[in-house]
Order: structure tokens, then sequence, then C-alpha cells
């Protein structure tokens, strides 16, 4: 009886056994139906692909019929989802306000920030006739205000005492033709025709000769301070200058900000140095004449032309607009440059300005050009000449890929794009959060 139950219990496992494996013996893939355009399945076990009607192996359930598209026919079942393997510097997945760029005339003006500073085409140079030593020292710093006339140091020179003993000879002598020719070469030295007259009357040269301004304006710093000796004389006598003073431009840099540089500071010369002929020992700007310095994005100065208006505003009050024109654009730049220092010429300043103003420029394009735009936001901006966007994808709404751009004329609010768009294709309004901080998008 036993062996009997035993019998029929193994019976009714092989039984079961043979059933499942002949079901799964039915399973049918999607390409295993080609040109019928349909197959049977079980609506509990989807798994079962039969291409005739008839009952799920499985459960018992009569199959249903279910036509097959072409997609599923050819495509597999996860190329849809071939982008999530990409890295997330290249494509993002997510949802994002998009916008599609427009084609329009660029905006009316380019905006650029600057500040106000003297004209430093202006700086006269105030140069040595003479080889001496400087006994004394009246202007010793930085953006100390000088008059016309005001002292601005002693110079003790043995050359000069020497042309003196011979003036103070030839007047003993009653030569006049010598005595005209000694005084000259007195004057060319750089002494003034009331000192000749005092030596004269004294009958005693003059041991050390006062140095004036003839400009009125500030002290600026020399580049000419390496010229300066500070040991003793070696003795050959050759110490052939008083001081004089010659109009000239000092070579100064128009880069630099007066409001960095506002803070007096000593000058190259000092008391006890000597000078040799010809050195510039000081450099007077002239204080009336004003300048702008916008630094405008190089990218936009193809735009800019000289004599295009300007509106300029500082931050204290937006509605004082100072209307000028552009005065000067640098002929040449070097490639690294970002920034181009263009100059506005100013006749005088409004009352709440003065020099290191930070100001702002609107300067008004004359020639404008259709052009496709988009948001400064929309752009990710990775470097010199190196910009991208985040372009939707066009099968999926949610899924956008980094594009290099060539970017244009950038003006407040918007940039214009050259290259690496095409009509019709919509980018991420806002890149900033597309990229972490620590990623890094290749080129």
């Amino acid at each position: 009886m036993k062996r009997k139950k035993l019998s029929s219990l193994f019976l009714m496992i092989l039984f079961s056994s043979a059933l499942l494996f002949s079901g799964c013996q039915s399973k049918q893939t999607r390409n295993q139906h080609p040109g019928t355009g349909f197959y049977y399945t079980c609506p509990m076990h989807h798994q079962i692909h039969e291409d005739k009607p008839g009952y799920c192996p499985i459960c018992g359930m009569k199959l249903i019929e279910v036509s097959l598209s072409s997609d599923e026919e050819q495509t597999p079942l996860d190329s849809a989802l071939s982008y999530l393997t990409e890295p997330v510097t290249q494509t993002v997945v997510g949802s994002f306000k998009v916008i599609e760029p427009v084609t329009a005339a660029p905006e009316d003006t380019v905006t650029a920030d600057g500040y106000i500073g003297f004209d430093e085409r202006d700086v006269n140079r105030v140069n040595t006739r003479i080889t001496g030593r400087i006994e004394k020292l009246y202007i010793r710093y930085t953006n100390q205000h000088i008059r016309k006339g005001q002292p601005l140091m002693v110079i003790y020179s043995p050359q000069l005492v020497s042309a003196e003993r011979n003036l103070l000879q030839a007047v003993q002598d009653k030569d006049q033709t010598l005595i005209d020719g000694l005084k000259e070469q007195l004057l060319n030295l750089g002494m003034q025709p009331s000192e000749i007259q005092k030596i004269i009357q004294r009958g005693n040269p003059l041991v050390d000769i006062t140095i004036y301004s003839p400009y009125d304006g500030i002290s600026k710093q020399t580049s000419e301070g390496q010229g300066m000796v500070t040991s003793q004389n070696n003795g050959s006598g050759n110490m052939n200058s008083s001081a004089s003073v010659d109009a000239g431009q000092a070579g100064m840099s128009s880069s630099s900000n007066p409001a960095l540089s506002n803070e007096p500071e000593l000058l190259n010369i000092r008391q006890g140095m000597y000078v040799n002929m010809g050195q510039t020992v000081f450099n007077i700007q002239n204080i009336s004449r004003i300048w702008a310095i916008l630094n405008v994005f190089t990218r936009n100065l193809w735009h800019i032309q000289q004599g295009d208006a300007v509106n300029l505003f500082a931050d204290a009050n937006p509605s004082n607009l100072v209307s000028r024109r552009v005065n000067f654009i640098p002929p040449y730049r070097t490639g690294d440059e970002k920034t181009t220092h263009v100059r506005v010429y100013m006749n005088h300043l409004p009352a709440d300005w003065k020099i290191g103003t930070l100001i702002h420029g609107k300067i008004i394009i004359q020639e404008q050009g259709q052009g496709m735009y988009v948001p400064l936001s929309a752009v990710n901006r990775l470097g010199l000449h190196h910009d991208v966007v985040w372009v939707q994808d066009q099968d999926h709404t949610n899924v956008f890929h980094v594009r290099n751009v060539e970017a244009g004329i950038q003006t407040a609010d918007s940039i214009q794009i050259l290259a690496g768009i095409q009509p019709g294709e919509k980018v991420v309004e806002n890149a900033a959060y597309m990229v972490g901080s620590d990623s890094f998008i290749g080129r």
C-alpha cells in the first residue's frame, strides 16, 4: 500500500515537471515571429509567446492576441536608455526650463565697467641737465600737489661750481665776449638769470642750485630710479648737472586703476643720491585733463567704433548720466587679453565724481545685424573661447546634451551664438544647474 502511494506521488511530481518544462520550451522571443505581426501570450504570464491560439501551459488561461510594431520587432528593449551610460558632463537627465534661441537684432548697447582717472598722456617730465648730488628734497611722495615755480630739490654739482668760477674770472678780466659765453653756458646748465646776476654781484660761486617746477599738477612715480647713484663721487669730477626741466610724456600704463594707487608712496629718489645728466627725477601729472577707462570684452570690440556715443553713470546715482563719445580704441591687442581699455575723454566731472570713482558705461552700437541670441545664463563660460550650452534631446524632453558653441557679442543680459545651435533647437535657460563645481567639460 505504501509502495503504491509513493509511486503515485512520484508520478505526480514527474508530470508537474514535464508541464513546467514544456511551458518554458514554448516561450518565444519577439524576433521569432517575423512577418506575422502578432503573437499570443498569457494575460498573467507575459513570458509565454505562441504563434497560434491556445491555453497557457502554466495556469491554463486562454492566450490573447498581441500585435507587434516595427520598433518592437527591430529595436532592442534597452536602446532608448543608452543615454544613461553617458558621462554627466556630457548628458544630463532631469526637468529644466528650456528656451528657444531667438533670431533678432542685438540690443543697441554694449555695457562695460571702468573708472575715472587722470589723462596719463599729459605727464610732464622733470629731467636733470647736469650730474650732481641731491642735497635737499622737497617732494618725497607720490600724489603731492605741486605748483608752478615751487622748489623741488637742491643739487650740488662740482661742474657747475667750476663754470661759475670761470665766469667770475672773466668778469675780473673784463672780457665781455667770454662773459656772455659763460652766462649762456650756465643758463644751459639750468641756472636762472637772477642766480647768475647774484654770482656776479657777490663775487663768489653758488655751491648749491635749487630746481623749480615749471608745471602745476601732482607728483607721479618715475621708472628711472635705477639710474640713481648712492655711492660717493669717484673723483673724476664729472658731475655736470644742475637740473633743468623738459616737457615730455612719461610712458605710463593706462591700464592701472587710480582707485588702487591713490595711497601716497615714497618716490624713487632720495636725499643724498646722485643723479645723472638727462635723468628723469620727477613726473608731474596734469590734473586738468581727465579720462574714463572702460574695460570692454575683446569679443565685443568689433561692434564698437571711435565716435560711438556712450552714457556713463556711477552706482551712487545711476540716474545721473554723463553723455560722451568713444575717443580711443587700442589698435592692437595680445591674444590672451580678455578685456581692452577703451578711452573716453572728459572735460569735467560731476560734483559727486572724483579720481578713482568706479563707473559703468553703455556704448551705443551704430551698426546692428541679425543674429541668434540666448540669455547669458544659458551659456557655461569655461575659459577663453570655450563656451557650451545644453541642448534638449529631440526624442526625450528630459535629456540634455552638452554642445560647444561660438559666442559673439555680449549685451547686458544676452549673448550672440555664431555657431553650434540650429534653428528650432531648445537649450536650458540656466546652465549653472547642469554641472557641479568639481566637474570638467572638455572641448
